[in-house]
């Protein structure tokens, strides 16, 4: 594309535009990827000037560069009018698809989402598998995480790239399944990132994408409580990764991992030692958000109030509203203040926080954070409605399973305690449901646990970054 580009340029300092046109007719399409610096000189080559016999081929091959380069602005918009009225009948089915995908997506861009996912869904219709699977995979992006129709979206599209014959597509739709159940189902994505990978086993040639399969696996397998297998897959993660430019990140957060679990094993030694090559690893990325959610986390679990304030100093000046929230969650908990400051600044994070798409995960540590104020404030009642929420949509966190059975024990509501969760663990054993069961079975560990309230946030901080690295 350099040596194109170069060509069209040259014909171009000339005013020779039908040269130009030539020069890349043929050599700027989707065999040789995206080049800005391309698509920059083809805007340049005058339409009206092209002879009848170049003009059609040369505006179909200048919207399929914009198209590579993600481009849906209004001049491509303008080549793809162009098109429909001089060149339509000409098209294949299958570039007849490609267009709307593209129609799809620069409405999308403006902002006009119901149009781009009537458009898609009308492809999602098509006989053509590789339209299918893009249109499926762009009505996902549209829906919110907490949106059932994604998780359908998802699988639809995974089975349509995989008619393609497209194995990383399928592998990055598998990532996306796993982490849309992750929170609430980890034996669920476990069992999406375990068929992935029996599909595909090593024939997954892309390292980064098979890494980010492991990692996956590997964060259920922490929220299963599976310390050991865990900590393994997770060191498979970062060990494919490394090398690998722009993936440090991404191979930090597999450490970290690998780390939490070592911990959590009592092989605090090891776990240190993974923890500083993963900082390490942040440090060279480069990256001030990755940075900054590095020092977050490592505030979470020793916190300095200097240290927070000039973290959210930082945060607002990135523009990072998300890690802003969190910073207030973390500083409302350990300020040194009467209750209702403290609540305050909690209640300001929430609000903050339920302002960004996407921050589901960390609204239930800032209603975590608010429940333990309640405690503290001798409201056990309206502690135990946060806890409860909580729960239901993290079934595996155990901070708040173990605070949510205390209290109904200091309520003497014993029917929904311990007793109660005891009995219908043996219940639901008796009727042959074991996977549900299983579940009660972790209470039944985790209430041998003590687990100071300080830890909720360092662990929970923890497991919220690792599910948002699993990659998308």
């Amino acid at each position: 594309n350099a040596r194109t580009a170069t060509a069209v340029e040259d014909a171009l300092s000339v005013g020779d535009h039908p040269a130009a046109a030539r020069a890349a007719i043929g050599h700027a399409g989707a065999l040789f990827g995206p080049s800005l610096a391309l698509l920059e000189a083809l805007r340049r080559v005058d339409i009206p000037s092209l002879p009848d016999d170049v003009v059609a081929d040369f505006v179909r091959e200048r919207f399929v560069v914009a198209a590579l380069n993600g481009d849906f602005g209004d001049a491509a918009v303008k080549d793809v009018q162009w098109l429909r009225a001089h060149a339509w009948s000409s098209f294949e089915d299958t570039e007849r698809a490609q267009v709307r995908l593209f129609e799809g997506c620069a409405a999308a861009q403006a902002g006009r989402n119901e149009e781009a996912y009537a458009i898609w869904k009308e492809l999602s219709k098509s006989q053509d598998a590789a339209a299918r699977s893009w249109a499926l995979k762009n009505m996902a992006h549209l829906l919110d995480d907490s949106d059932p129709e994604k998780l359908r979206l998802c699988e639809r599209s995974a089975d349509a790239f995989l008619e393609v014959g497209d194995r990383i597509a399928v592998a990055r739709m598998a990532l996306r399944q796993a982490k849309l159940v992750l929170v609430k189902h980890p034996e669920r994505a476990l069992a999406i990132v375990d068929e992935a990978l029996l599909l595909f086993g090593a024939t997954v040639g892309d390292r980064d994408i098979r890494g980010g399969l492991l990692h996956s696996r590997a964060v259920a397998l922490l929220d299963m409580c599976r310390f050991d297998e865990a900590v393994e897959c997770a060191k498979s993660a970062a060990d494919l990764r490394a090398g690998i430019v722009g993936a440090e990140a991404e191979r930090a957060s597999s450490l970290s991992v690998a780390a939490s679990c070592l911990r959590a094993l009592g092989r605090l030694d090891e776990s240190a030692v993974l923890e500083k090559e993963a900082d390490g690893l942040i440090e060279a990325s480069g990256r001030d958000d990755v940075v900054l959610d590095r020092a977050v986390a490592q505030l979470a679990q020793v916190y300095e109030e200097a240290r927070a304030l000039d973290l959210l100093g930082h945060a607002r000046r990135l523009g990072s509203v998300r890690t802003e929230g969190i910073l207030m969650v973390l500083i409302g908990s350990n300020k040194d203040a009467p209750h209702t400051e403290r609540l305050r600044m909690l209640e300001d994070a929430i609000r903050l926080l339920g302002s960004t798409v996407g921050a589901e995960a960390d609204l239930n540590i800032a209603n975590m954070a608010i429940a333990l104020e309640l405690e503290k404030g001798e409201e056990p009642t309206r502690a135990l409605t946060l806890w409860k929420n909580v729960v239901a949509k993290e079934p595996f966190n155990v901070q708040a399973r173990l605070h949510t059975v205390a209290l109904l024990e200091k309520l003497e509501k014993w029917e929904e305690g311990r007793r109660g969760i005891a009995f219908r663990a043996l219940r639901k054993l008796a009727h042959g449901d074991f996977c549900n069961a299983k579940v009660e079975h972790f209470d039944e560990v985790f209430f041998a646990l003590a687990i100071d309230e300080h830890d909720v946030f360092a662990v929970s901080y923890t497991h919220l970054r690792a599910h948002e690295t699993v990659l998308d």
